[in-house]
């Protein structure tokens, strides 16, 4: 029997709240069934009981904020806000079903033509927060959810709670100095605690391709400080000439090359821009892809389209035929039963690094900006 307060309670006469379903250092996450004419399961998120913190409070409602404000379809949807009798304050949310794409990246490979369909989704929901003036500065594989919808998966962007809103609300969370993210997924210039743009979006993004198409992170994981010095100094090994990166055509290889370049200056100018390249390096694999049509011998074509080696080409043709002659085909689990597992919540705050540039907080080396 749970002893969890709030499971099987009704929240706000309006939400009969379930169960536990995850939780961070600071929230907890319940799922929950919405009463009333709009009937329907969602997620409910809230700060754990103790958590006195203002500097959390203030994170959890600026998130809220910035989530409220955006209407992309592949950005996390908000439906409501309020606080609990002892003051706690909680969000409500479109509950998810699927999972994070870092627990997909551990379960298989992605095919690169999917890959690329999840970035184009991504950097549309990128693409309306920049425009409202919000950088999301802590995008990585665990806090870009894939779900299922019917036959189709479609990406959500979760977790702003670090989010930079130039629109002035909750802008000051963090101070000058500090640097503010993930460290396998930050900019040289959110590592060196610098001012940060919608370019720095474009590196994290990047980071997450490039982990997505090879299996393997842009610098292996290990001490924060030592892969923060490596992303401000060091060029990272090309996605076509990693082990499990060899498919991937040397174009798209290119311009995740270009998201990480050191400075801003050097990666795709928007995600506006981005989307357009990422939709023109799409067409060539669906083209030697024909998923689609299911036949028995993948479609041949005479010659390799624009931007792509008769090698590449090749690899693509031999990955369609190992994937039509595949047996495992599965969809994403769902979890609808209430004896069934947990759902995988939507975006459970606390996962991303704080580190200070001040050697007697830093967790570690940070490189010197000069």
């Amino acid at each position: 029997m749970s002893t969890d307060p709030l499971e099987r309670t009704v929240l706000d006469e309006r939400y009969d709240v379930r169960t536990l379903i995850g939780g961070g250092g600071m929230g907890l996450v319940y799922r929950a069934r919405q009463r009333g004419i709009v009937s329907r399961d969602v997620a409910i998120k809230v700060l754990r009981i103790g958590t006195s913190d203002p500097a959390a409070r203030e994170r959890f409602h600026h998130e809220a904020r910035i989530v409220g404000s955006l209407r992309h379809p592949n950005t996390i949807k908000l439906f409501d806000a309020g606080q609990l009798p002892d003051g706690r304050p909680y969000v409500v949310t479109e509950l998810l079903r699927g999972r994070p794409l870092d627990v997909l990246l551990k379960s298989k490979p992605i095919p690169v033509d999917k890959v690329l369909r999840f970035a184009l989704q991504a950097a549309g929901s990128l693409r309306e927060a920049h425009e409202e003036g919000i950088v999301h500065r802590d995008l990585k594989p665990a806090n870009i959810f894939i779900e299922d919808i019917g036959s189709e998966e479609v990406l959500k962007v979760l977790d702003f709670g670090l989010a930079f809103d130039s629109r002035g609300a909750g802008q000051a969370l963090t101070e000058a100095g500090f640097a503010v993210g993930t460290p396998e997924y930050m900019s040289p210039e959110q590592i060196l605690g610098q001012a940060v743009g919608p370019r720095s979006d474009i590196y994290s993004l990047g980071a997450t391709l490039y982990e997505s198409l090879c299996s393997e992170p842009v610098f292996a994981f290990g001490a924060p400080y030592v892969t923060m010095a490596k992303h401000v100094n060091e060029e990272p090994v090309p996605v076509h000439l990693r082990e499990r990166g060899k498919s991937v055509p040397i174009e798209i290889s290119d311009l995740v090359r270009r998201m990480l370049s050191k400075s801003p200056d050097g990666r795709p100018g928007s995600m506006a821009e981005l989307r357009v390249e990422l939709a023109r390096l799409l067409r060539p694999l669906e083209a030697a892809l024909p998923e689609a049509k299911w036949t028995e011998v993948p479609t041949l074509l005479e010659e390799a389209p624009e931007g792509f080696d008769r090698q590449s080409l090749e690899a693509l043709r031999a990955e369609a035929h190992a994937r039509r002659n595949s047996s495992a085909v599965a969809a994403l689990p769902t979890r609808d039963a209430e004896d069934s597992e947990p759902l995988v919540p939507i975006s459970i705050v606390e996962t991303s690094e704080l580190t200070r540039r001040d050697d007697s907080l830093a967790r570690g080396f940070l490189p010197d900006p000069k």
